[in-house]
C-alpha cells in the first residue's frame, strides 16, 4: 500500500485514512481541493458528477495526480430524484455535500437545492457507516449585505430576510430584473432554506456540521477544465471592466479556496467540533480594493477604477474558531485577499483577456444541469 504524507495535522480523526469519503459536485472549484487534500492524506474518495461525459476529466486527473486509485468517480444526475444517493452512498464513512443547485435566474432552483439536500442527508442516516455528514453552505445563509453599523453573528443567525424579500415587490423586496441580483438571491435563499434542512432533520447517531464559505478566490486546481468557477467569475468580471456588475455582490468577506477546503476537512475529521456552523469567511473587500491589487500585481495592464466600491461591511462574527482550526491543522491562519488573487490569476491571467461569457451563457438551462 502507499504511504501517505497528510497536508494537515489532526489528532485522532473522526474518520481515518483508508475510509471512503462522498464528496458531491467533484469538479467544482472547492470540491476539487477538498478531494485533493483527502486524496494527499491517504483517504478514498468517491465522487459525484451529474455528467460522466462531460466530466471524465476528474476521474483521469486525480488519479494521475494520486498514485493507488483511490478516487472513484460517480454519476448522480439528478440529485434531487428520489433514491438518487442510494448506491454511491454504500460503504462511505464521511459524505461533504458541495455541490451546488445551481446559480441561476429560474426560481425552481431552491426547491432543487432543498430536495437534493434532503435525499443525500436521509441516505446518509440510513447508512450505519456514515460518521459525519458536512454541508456547504454559504456566509449569505447567515446574513446578507449590511453597511448600517457593526453586524454581530452567532451560530443561531439565519439570513431569513433574503427569503421573505424574494416574494416581496421593489421597494420592499429585491431588483429582480437584475439578472445577476437575481440569480444571487435565489442562490443565497436556496443556501439558507438547505442548511436548515440539515439541522432540523432527524439524523441518528450521525455527526453534523457546515461550512459557510465567503467570496472564495484562490487557486483552480484544473484551469484547462475547470475555466473560471464560482467566485472567480466575479473576479473575471472587474478584469474585463465590468465594474458595475461585480457591484452587486457589494463588499463581501473573503476565504481563500484551499483553506475552505481545510475547513471542510476540520468539519469532518475533527473529533470536539460537532453541530457546528464554520464560518468561513475572514477579511471585508470591495471591488476598489481588488482592483488596486490587480494593478499591482499586473502593472503593466490598465484597470478600469471608475464606478468602483469602496464600502466595508464591518461583521462581528465567530470565524476566530474558524482561524483557530486552521491553527491547529498545522497552517500559520488564513490566506491573504492578495495572495489568493494572485494564486487565481497566475495560470488563468491568459484567457482573462478573452471576452467575458455573459451571465445568461454561463447559467445552465436547468437546476440539475448547473456544475456544481
Amino acid at each position: 500500500m502507499a504511504s501517505y504524507r497528510a497536508p494537515f495535522v489532526i489528532h485522532n480523526p473522526v474518520i481515518r485514512p483508508g475510509e471512503c469519503i462522498l464528496v458531491t459536485g467533484a469538479n467544482g472549484y472547492i470540491a476539487s481541493h477538498l478531494i485533493d487534500q483527502l486524496l494527499a492524506a491517504g483517504y478514498r474518495v468517491r465522487g459525484t458528477v451529474r455528467d460522466l461525459n462531460k466530466y471524465d476529466w476528474v476521474g483521469k486527473f486525480f488519479n494521475q495526480r494520486h498514485e493507488g486509485g483511490m478516487f472513484e468517480l460517480a454519476l448522480v444526475n439528478n440529485m434531487a430524484a428520489d433514491g438518487a444517493f442510494d448506491e454511491v452512498i454504500r460503504g462511505m464513512s464521511g459524505v461533504c455535500h458541495v455541490a451546488i443547485g445551481g446559480f441561476s435566474v429560474d426560481p425552481n432552483v431552491i426547491d432543487y437545492t432543498v430536495d437534493s439536500t434532503k435525499r443525500l442527508f436521509e441516505a446518509a442516516s440510513r447508512q450505519p457507516s456514515v460518521k459525519r455528514f458536512v454541508y456547504t453552505s454559504s456566509i449569505t445563509a447567515a446574513f446578507g449585505q449590511y453597511f448600517d453599523g457593526m453586524l454581530t453573528v452567532d451560530q443561531n443567525t439565519w439570513n431569513k430576510q433574503v427569503v421573505e424579500m424574494l416574494g416581496a415587490p421593489p421597494p420592499s423586496g429585491l431588483d429582480m430584473s437584475n439578472p445577476i441580483t437575481r440569480a444571487l438571491a435565489l442562490y443565497d435563499a436556496s443556501k439558507v432554506l438547505a442548511e436548515w434542512e440539515v439541522y432540523t432533520t432527524q439524523r441518528g447517531s450521525m455527526e453534523v456540521n457546515s461550512v459557510l464559505p465567503g467570496f472564495t478566490l484562490g487557486k483552480i486546481l484544473a484551469p484547462g477544465f475547470q475555466g473560471t468557477p464560482s467566485s472567480a467569475f466575479f473576479l473575471k468580471l472587474l478584469w474585463t471592466g465590468g465594474v458595475a456588475e461585480f457591484s452587486t455582490i457589494g463588499a463581501p468577506l473573503h476565504i481563500d479556496v484551499e483553506d475552505c477546503a481545510r475547513l471542510h476537512i476540520a468539519a469532518l475529521l475533527m473529533p470536539r467540533v460537532v453541530n457546528q456552523r464554520i464560518f468561513a469567511a475572514f477579511t471585508p473587500v470591495n471591488s476598489s480594493m481588488l482592483l488596486m491589487m490587480l494593478q499591482d500585481l499586473y502593472p503593466d495592464a490598465k484597470f478600469r477604477m471608475e464606478g468602483s466600491d469602496t464600502r466595508i461591511m464591518r461583521c462581528n462574527m465567530p470565524n476566530i474558531q474558524a482561524a483557530a482550526l486552521l491553527r491547529q491543522m498545522g497552517f500559520p491562519g488564513y490566506t491573504s485577499v492578495k495572495d489568493s488573487v494572485k494564486r487565481l490569476t497566475h495560470d488563468i491571467a491568459p484567457s482573462l483577456d478573452q471576452p467575458l461569457t455573459s451571465l445568461g451563457e454561463q447559467r445552465p438551462d436547468s437546476p440539475q444541469q448547473a456544475i456544481g
